[in-house]
């Protein structure tokens, strides 16, 4: 008997961050292409030859609710850059961790984002004639996805 096939859905996954969960309502960024070189070979008119190149990464982008104060992902982010010194401290690299569960918290897909620093903090704008909630990115340039 053949099991059955169900995509998963994309609204229930778990992250964690320096081994703390985070909650977030939003991940964005799980991808990484193989960049291609184009190179007219002599005597071939039809098309070029394409090459692979370098593996490039775009930076992993998380929202969330904006918490009291920041939270650890502010006092994170403002140890390392503040705006009149630029860079205060070395920049830390860390794994994030984020998995896609079934109804029953089980890892249906994780992918691990390596040697990650955050590069840009975000709060959303402030509008007084809207009643959506304040919300919060940060940005993370990172070295690679892993996919499990």
């Amino acid at each position: 008997m053949k099991a059955k096939f169900w995509p998963a859905g994309a609204y229930y996954f778990k992250v964690r961050i320096m081994g703390m969960d985070i909650s977030f309502q939003e991940v964005t960024g799980l991808e990484h292409e193989v960049e291609t070189e184009e190179v007219a070979a002599g005597g071939e008119n039809a098309y070029k030859i394409k090459y692979p190149g370098r593996m490039k990464y775009n930076n992993s982008v998380m929202k969330r609710g904006h918490a009291p104060g920041g939270g650890m992902l502010w006092t994170h982010f403002q140890m390392r850059f503040f705006p009149e010194n630029g860079i205060i401290a070395p920049i830390f690299l860390m794994d994030l961790e984020v998995d896609l569960v079934d109804e029953k918290e089980n890892p249906v897909t994780s992918w691990t984002i390596k040697r990650a620093y955050p590069v840009k903090w975000n709060v959303g704008g402030l509008n007084s004639m809207d009643s959506k909630f304040l919300v919060e990115s940060i940005e993370f340039a990172h070295h690679g996805i892993m996919v499990y």
